[in-house]
This record gives C-alpha cells, structure tokens and sequence, in this order.
C-alpha cells in the first residue's frame, strides 16, 4: 500500500510484532491499544484489523476505529472461521457477531465475502466451510 503512495501506519501492543513489520516494509509503526487510538478524530480513511479482531474486545475497538475514521472512511476485517486453528488465546469470532458489532458502531457492511487463501492467491470460497478467512468491509452509515 505504501509503494500506492498511501501512509500507512501499523498499530500493536507487541514491541516485537511492530520491529518484524518495519523490517517488512511497514513505515510507521505505532505502540498503542486498538481500544485507545493515540490519534485525532477523522484521521484515517481506512482502519484495517488483519486476522487481529481475536485478541480484542469487538465493541471498544469498532467505535475507536468510527472515531478516527473520515467521512466516507472504510472499516475492513480479516480473521478465522470456526474451522481453521488459530493461536490459542485467539477468539474466532462468529461472522454474525462480528456484524453486529460493526452495526451497533455505525457501520453498514457492505461486502462480506468468505476466502480461500495460499501462498500467492486469494479467491472466494463457495461457503464458510470451505474458507481460511472472512472478509468484511464497511462504511460509516450516514
């Protein structure tokens, strides 16, 4: 994304996790609390959480991510169905819950996709069952 000309910035908690995606390109990386962004209102025109969404509380981070989001600004999810094993302490949550927690935030969803994924190519699934991730975008609802 940044080579697009995008800023991109990666937020964790882990030290560790944040030098790894500077030594893979990311740009800025910033140590905080999803739960408590360390950024503006309507800073952002894209909050992305990348298989991330099971360490954290849904309806803390969803209105955080509303808060620094622009008008018009995108909320996008990737994580785990049921089905595909994950780090222990990772929480898989359902697709339905996940909605809903987006909803209540103020988003709509606008393109809920489950995927099938390998090394260099990611398509649709045909059902749940036989995807390795899901996929959710939303907007803020006007």
């Amino acid at each position: 994304m940044s080579a697009t000309g995008l800023t991109v910035v990666g937020l964790d908690l882990s030290h560790a996790m944040l030098r790894r995606g500077l030594r893979n390109g990311l740009g800025m990386a910033v140590q905080a609390d999803a739960a408590a962004l360390p950024f503006g209102a309507r800073s952002f025109d894209a909050v992305m959480f990348v298989e991330s969404i099971g360490y954290l509380a849904l309806e803390q981070v969803f209105k955080e991510a509303r808060r620094v989001l622009r008008p018009e600004g995108r909320l996008m999810i990737t994580s785990y169905p049921a089905q595909i094993g994950a780090h222990a302490h990772y929480r898989k949550w359902p697709i339905e819950q996940v909605i809903e927690a987006m909803t209540g935030a103020g988003f709509t969803i606008t393109r809920p996709q489950y995927l099938d994924v390998a090394k260099t190519r990611v398509s649709e699934a045909s059902s749940e069952r036989r995807s390795k991730l899901f996929y959710l975008s939303s907007a803020e609802r006007q």
